[in-house]
């Protein structure tokens, strides 16, 4: 199962868990799109091989176990089951948590460990000009192979046809 992974969650994390449900429900899906939404949410299409789920951001509004039921839900999706098909736990009905207490010892999903090097900007503007000088000085010495090309055949001209000198040398 491959997972596409926006969030800021561990992206091994998030993939157990959604094997961990897979596993549950009897049901294995190819692909999982996850993205941070404000609420927790899905999105599946029956019969289909993939689905959509929506993680809230760190935060009050994350509720694990909700996830869970979510991530189950969609399951039944894939399979062709319709929301007037389900059991009333897959729909969030009365009771839900209860029957989503075997992925209690899962729910320890972390975060992602934000880059602790600083970029030098100073660094990276010296780089730049240095790389933009370089450019520009080729550009300098392919101007002036074009000066004294044009320079030669002034001379060149000039003495076939006994003028003075144009360019004053």
């Amino acid at each position: 199962m491959k997972v596409d992974d926006k969030t800021s969650f561990e992206t091994q994390d998030l993939k157990t868990l959604i094997k961990l449900c897979c596993q549950h429900e009897g049901i294995y899906v190819d692909k999982v799109y996850v993205k941070h939404s404000k609420h927790a949410r899905g999105s599946a299409a029956y019969r289909g091989n993939f689905f959509f789920l929506g993680i809230p951001r760190p935060g009050p509004k994350l509720d694990w176990l909700k996830i869970v039921a979510i991530i189950c839900h969609e399951l039944s999706h894939t399979t062709g089951v319709k929301h007037n098909e389900m059991a009333s736990h897959l729909k969030l009905g009365l009771g839900w948590e209860k029957e989503f207490e075997w992925a209690r010892p899962y729910l320890s999903i972390r975060t992602k460990q934000k880059s602790i090097l600083k970029r030098d900007i100073k660094e990276e503007r010296y780089e730049h000009a240095k790389k933009i000088l370089k450019q520009k000085q080729i550009q300098a010495l392919r101007l002036q192979q074009q000066q004294n090309k044009w320079r030669r055949k002034v001379r060149y001209y000039e003495s076939k046809v006994g003028l003075k000198t144009f360019l004053g040398d």
